[in-house]
This record gives structure tokens, C-alpha cells and sequence, in this order.
């Protein structure tokens, strides 16, 4: 299957962001409702049953990460064949996984609520206990599921993908809705109903790969080579990503040794600002990702080359774009936001959106190195610098600096972790490819960053206004313009401002049509 054209993955881009803003808008007003209906007691509850279930999200990211790239490498230089020999490996090995997740979730999960959750009501317990079960089998539906997300996603089918998560966050809000008129426990039944939407989920996905993908079914044996390679890749994988959760763990624990538990609210909530900012910025490289693979797999590295560079571009443009104004404009957002925050949760949240903003020049390179299924020194290597960031933290603290230094350690760890990407990722080309990234990419985005914030950051510091509200619109318009023309100028290549400017036109002139009809 050949890789989809640039206006494909535009369209598949917009899909994404569609999906995006639904989600996160349904999910905001969700928790919002499930409070006010289960009250602050029973979502207490939820909530750190959730966080233990969450902490084993380290395995379905891995499985993730593994699934796409071996199912996506071969649908661009594999027959149907192999592409069912993979498929069915991959899901079997989430088969084994999510049993031995489960087992594993059971004698843990009754360890962690007798003797690390405390103050829960002795009526409360069965309840409580009812929760775990329910969030662990829907933890299994979701293992199950992501063979079949990963094969929609190799194909390409963004808008699949896009409504099937619509309509998952629909039936959760559809949860919520419905508990005032349903009798018993509000907590179980919410729990089970929750479990439902999983289920739901997984025969979905399922459903839909069976009538498009009809040569592609699920055999129970396991091909040899693919299980040795896949295992290889998992394990590899799941260092790097323990490496960077046990990093972020680590720094709470210490933020709570040396600081009040309001620096770990203001962390708390400058995560959800970063993770807010970020889930947007990810769906450029989410279009582009199978389309790098493929072409790596196929042997077009120019193309792949071309895809990488101009995918990190845009992503960081993006990111820049949503992050300047929010940058600029914290304390406002935030006193409109909270009302009353934490003093530190200011540089928390500027700091974690440059960090957030270096990060993203690799989003694209990240899927090229996987593609290349070579990624022990990679895993080792940024692991490494990932764990470094604890150990140097707890020195600067001990020294007396404030809680926000372990955030410029993670801007410099993220730095080192960029240069030693580009350096695995130009050895991992063949001889002749040149990758150009320093030209393509970080000059631009470097020279787009500078020009763009020129403006806006001269007239938020120099410039008194009585008005917050007054203030947030004329900076954040200032922002959107100076850096959508600093982009369109020095940020785009000629046949980019070219195929920009058709497209403008192109709807420019059907509304033109529609309002004169």
C-alpha cells in the first residue's frame, strides 16, 4: 500500500484535531458532571482506583508504540501474508499481556486498598472493591483493542479512528447523564457502565477491520521471527518509557520532600496545561507517522527524509503557535482559570511548554528511528539522560534553588536528548541520504521563534492595561498574527506558501459561490 498524498494527511490532520477538541471538551464537562452527581466521596474513590489502573499505562503505551510500527512496516513491503503473521502475533501477545496485567492487577490492587488507601467509609468498601474489578477488566478490553486501533491506524483511516473516540467519550458523558435516573449505587453503576463503553470500543474497532480489511483475520499460532522481534522491540521500548515515568515519579516524591504539597498541586496542574497543549500538537505527526514508516519500509528515505523534516516543522509550529500566547499571558489565564493558584504553578507552566516545545522537533524523527526497529542505544541513551534529570533535581535542591529547577534540567536533558536523536537518526540512513535537519528544521523554527515573539512579548512588557480581558484578546490576536505571517514568510518553503495560498482561494471561493447564490 502506497503512502497517502500531503492533501490525504491534511485531511486525515483535520480529523484528528476534530477528534481532539471533541474528546477534551466532553471530558472536561464529564468530570465536571460525575462530581456533582457521585459527589466528592465516591469520585475520591474513582479516582484512586483510576490511578492505580493508570499506572499500568506503561504497558499499553509500549504495546502501542510496537503494534503500529510492525504492523505499518508491513503494509509498505509486505504481502497479506505477513501482514496477518504480525497481526496475529501482536494479538496474542496482548492476549498474554492482558492476562498477566490482570493477574498481576488482582494481587496488587487488594494490597493497595487495604494498606495504602486510607479514610475510605467501611459501607464504601464493597464498593470500592467492585471499582477495581470493573477498571480491570476494561483495562483487558483495552489491551485487546489495540491491535485493531494500530490497524486502523497503519491503513491510514484517521476519520475512523477520530469518530470511534467521538463516540467512546460520548458514551461516558452518556454514563454520567444517566445516573440521577438510575437506582442503586451511583459508583457501581458508573463503574460498570464505563466497563460497557470498552467493550463497546473493542467490538467496534473489531467489527470495522473485519468488513474492510477482509483477507486480515486472527490465528492463534505466533510466528516465530516476528514474536522474536517484537519482543525485542517491547522490551526495549519499555525501558525507555519506564525511564521517563520513573523520572517524572521521581521528581514528585522529591518536590514533596523539600516543598509544600502546594508545589505538587502547581506540578499537578501545570501537567494538565502540558498535556492539554500537547494532545493538539500530536496529531500532525499521528497523520504523518504511517506514511513515514511505509516509505522507510518501501526504500523512498527521500520521501521519508522530506515527511520527518517538514512533519517536525509544522508540529513545532503548532506548538508554538497554541504555547506563545499561553506563555505570555499565564498569570491572566490562570487567574481566570483558578482564581487562586500557587505562585510557582507561573514559571511551572512556562517552563513545561519550552520543554514540551523542544520535544516536539522530534515527534516525526521518533517514528523514523522506530521504523528502523534498531532502538537499543536509543532507549538506552535517552533513557539515561531521562533518569539523569532526577538525581541532578535532588542536588540543585539540596542547594537551596526553587522547585521550578527541575524543569531547566529538563529543558537541558531535552536538548542532549534532540542532538543524540539526529545523531542515531543520520547513522541509520543509508550512505548517499543526507538528513538535513539542523538546515531544514532547526534554523527555521529557531529564526520563526525569535521574529514571532518579538512583537507581543515588546508590547505585553512595556505596555499597562486596565483591562485582563482587554489584555488577553489584543496579545493573544497579536500573537496569532505575528506568528502566522512569520511562519508564511520564513517558516515555509516556496511550494508550501504556494500550495497554502491555493487552498486559501480554493475556499475563498466556494463561500464566495454559496453567499452570492
Amino acid at each position: 500500500m502506497a503512502p497517502l498524498s500531503s492533501r490525504q494527511i491534511a485531511r486525515n490532520t483535520i480529523a484528528l484535531y476534530f477528534r481532539t477538541f471533541i474528546v477534551l471538551a466532553v471530558n472536561l464537562y464529564a468530570a465536571r458532571v460525575v462530581l456533582a452527581t457521585m459527589g466528592i466521596d465516591d469520585f475520591g474513590i474513582y479516582t484512586l482506583i483510576g490511578q492505580f489502573v493508570a499506572m499500568f499505562s506503561i504497558v499499553t503505551i509500549t504495546l502501542t508504540i510496537a503494534s503500529q510500527r510492525f504492523i505499518t512496516y508491513e503494509i509498505g513491503s509486505g504481502t497479506t501474508e505477513t501482514i496477518n503473521k504480525v497481526f496475529s502475533t501482536s494479538l496474542n501477545v496482548h492476549i498474554i499481556a492482558a492476562v498477566s496485567v490482570f493477574i498481576l492487577c488482582e494481587i496488587l490492587g487488594v494490597a493497595y486498598i487495604e494498606n495504602f488507601v486510607h479514610n475510605i467509609p467501611a459501607e464504601r468498601q464493597e464498593a470500592t472493591y467492585w471499582v477495581l474489578q470493573c477498571s480491570l477488566i476494561a483495562l483487558v478490553f483495552q489491551f485487546l483493542s489495540i491491535p485493531y486501533t494500530s490497524l486502523v491506524i497503519a491503513y491510514e483511516k484517521m476519520s475512523v479512528f477520530a469518530y470511534i473516540s467521538v463516540l467512546e467519550a460520548l458514551m461516558k458523558l452518556g454514563a454520567v447523564l444517566v445516573l440521577p435516573f438510575l437506582e442503586g449505587d451511583s459508583l457501581k453503576i458508573y463503574a460498570v457502565l464505563i466497563l460497557c463503553s470498552s467493550v463497546l470500543v473493542r467490538f467496534a474497532y473489531g467489527l470495522y477491520c473485519r468488513m474492510k480489511f477482509p483477507d486480515i483475520r486472527y490465528r492463534r499460532s505466533m510466528d516465530s521471527k516476528t514474536l522474536r522481534e517484537f519482543s525485542s522491540f517491547l522490551g526495549w521500548n519499555l525501558m525507555g518509557t519506564g525511564s521517563q515515568i520513573a523520572s517524572n515519579q521521581g521528581i514528585n516524591l522529591l518536590m514533596n520532600l523539600f516543598f509544600a504539597l502546594s508545589i505538587n498541586a502547581a506540578r499537578g496542574l501545570a501537567y494538565q496545561i502540558e498535556t492539554a497543549v500537547s494532545s493538539f500538537t500530536r496529531n500532525v505527526a499521528i497523520a504523518i507517522n504511517p506514511s513515514i514508516v511505509k516509505n522507510y519500509a518501501s526504500g523512498h528515505f527521500s520521501d521519508m527524509i522530506s515527511l520527518v523534516n517538514k512533519g517536525a516543522r509544522f508540529c513545532f509550529y503548532l506548538y508554538f503557535a497554541i504555547s506563545l500566547p499561553v506563555i505570555l499571558l499565564t498569570p491572566q489565564v490562570l487567574h481566570i482559570w483558578l482564581n487562586d493558584y500557587p505562585f510557582a504553578l507561573i514559571s511551572f507552566v512556562r517552563l513545561a511548554l519550552v520543554n514540551c516545545m523542544i520535544q516536539s522537533l522530534t515527534f516525526t524523527m521518533d517514528t523514523f528511528i522506530y521504523a528502523t526497529g534498531k532502538i537499543k542505544w536509543y532507549q538506552i541513551l535517552t533513557g539515561l539522560c531521562q533518569l539523569m534529570i532526577l538525581p541532578l533535581s535532588w542536588i540543585c535542591y539540596r542547594m537551596g534553588q526553587p522547585a521550578a529547577a527541575c524543569y531547566n534540567i529538563a529543558i537541558l536533558a531535552s536538548v542532549i536528548i534532540t542532538i543524540i536523536k539526529i545523531q542515531i537518526a543520520q547513522r541509520a540512513l543509508p550512505r548517499g541520504s543526507e538528513f538535513n535537519f539542523t538546515r531544514d528544521v532547526f534554523l527555521r523554527v529557531v529564526l520563526v521563534s525569535v521574529v514571532a515573539s518579538f512583537i507581543p512579548l515588546v508590547i505585553y512588557r512595556y505596555i499597562t492595561w486596565t483591562s485582563e480581558w482587554g489584555l488577553i484578546v489584543i496579545i493573544t490576536l497579536l500573537c496569532l498574527i505575528s506568528t502566522g505571517w512569520t511562519i508564511y514568510e520564513l517558516g515555509l518553503h516556496n511550494d508550501e506558501r504556494t500550495l497554502l495560498l491555493n487552498k486559501i482561494n480554493y475556499y475563498f471561493n466556494r463561500i464566495r459561490k454559496i453567499i452570492t447564490r
